[in-house]
């Protein structure tokens, strides 16, 4: 997928399509992904006999996960922000973009409360990769999880349909049509 990403970009720049905000916004986006995960097999595991090891393995992990927890739902501001950015492209409607800086709002506005909720779910962040107050002094995550999950969902949807009123209006070249084409079905994804 990303030598797509690579290929649309330069496309759009070699057709004559100027690159727009939104390209950088998709560029920090996928500058806040890198090393944002660990792989399964790097967790740690548990051996009684190198308990000192496996104790700083599991607070090198908590570490991981806060760190975690605060850049996913920065990325995905970033994506979504980035999609909204080439959607003002689309038409100098007042109603389209403001429904556009509303949804921008919006998902601005998520995005900060989240950072906020993760970043504070304990009430020292420390504790959060402490064990000897982890889990114990920190809020109870599995709801909040559930709760991103739907404004995701929800909010991905509204960004889905947010242009195809527009789309279904715009007058335009065919060469100008397959260079938006293939970027509107790569953000369905």
């Amino acid at each position: 997928m990303g030598n797509r990403c690579a290929q649309l970009v330069s496309s759009r720049h070699w057709d004559g399509v100027s690159l727009g905000y939104e390209d950088s916004r998709g560029n920090l986006e996928k500058i806040t992904n890198i090393g944002g995960s660990t792989h399964a097999g790097d967790l740690p595991k548990f051996d009684p006999a190198h308990m000192s090891e496996a104790l700083i393995q599991f607070v090198v992990t908590l570490k991981v996960w806060f760190i975690y927890q605060l850049m996913y739902p920065i990325s995905l501001f970033f994506v979504k922000l980035s999609v909204l950015a080439f959607y003002r492209r689309l038409s100098p409607n007042k109603t389209y973009q403001r429904a556009i800086w509303i949804t921008g709002g919006i998902v601005t506005l998520y995005t900060i409360i989240m950072v906020l909720l993760n970043a504070f779910e304990c009430k020292n962040p420390s504790d959060a990769w402490n064990p000897a107050t982890w889990p114990r002094g920190c809020r109870d995550l599995v709801p909040i999880y559930y709760g991103q999950a739907g404004f995701n969902i929800a909010s991905d949807i509204v960004i889905l349909v947010l242009p195809i009123p527009t789309l279904l209006k715009l007058q335009i070249n065919k060469t100008k049509r397959s260079a938006y084409d293939p970027y509107i079905a790569y953000n369905c994804l």
